[in-house]
């Protein structure tokens, strides 16, 4: 209550298919359950956490979420991230593996953006929301995506959640 809150994210944060994002969309509701004194949404549609190797066919797209926690609103209370369904979908960093550092990998862009929230909002709470269940197209929890960008080493979605649940913890 009383609390300032930003909301990072891509399309769900966004608000992409609700109808009356000002009542619906899940920060809106979020803010006005809790009375929070302000909610900023950070949501840009068919973003990642890791940077984009080849350009996408709209440059907004390629505006990951390292490169836009510094536009954040450093009062903020909380930081609320949500995000990794696009990495996992057609982002075409490499996987990576633990201790990547750079948002250059999945894995390094997890790290950097919660190693960068750490500094740029030290006293900020930090809540990292994993991606959802995937069920859509020819896409599913169990299989890589199969898109042609997609970089050799693509995992399942629960490998892109498993990743930031541990570099979570560890933060």
């Amino acid at each position: 209550e009383g609390k300032i809150v930003d909301f990072l994210g891509d399309s769900i944060t966004e608000g992409v298919g609700v109808k009356d994002r000002e009542n619906n969309r899940y920060d809106n509701r979020i803010k006005k359950q809790c009375n929070l004194k302000a909610a900023y949404n950070y949501g840009i549609s068919g973003t990642r956490i890791a940077h984009q190797r080849k350009p996408s066919e709209k440059p907004r797209y390629d505006l990951c979420f390292c490169g836009r926690a510094y536009d954040l609103n450093p009062k903020a209370d909380v930081v609320v991230v949500y995000g990794g369904i696009n990495d996992y979908i057609h982002g075409d960093a490499p996987f990576g593996e633990i201790g990547d550092t750079t948002p250059q990998t999945f894995c390094g862009g997890v790290e950097f953006l919660m190693s960068l929230l750490e500094e740029l909002y030290p006293n900020a709470q930090k809540v990292f929301m994993t991606p959802a269940r995937m069920q859509y197209d020819t896409m599913n929890d169990e299989l890589p995506s199969q898109r042609d960008m997609k970089y050799s080493d693509a995992k399942p979605v629960i490998e892109y959640v498993k990743i930031i649940e541990q570099t979570g913890k560890k933060h």
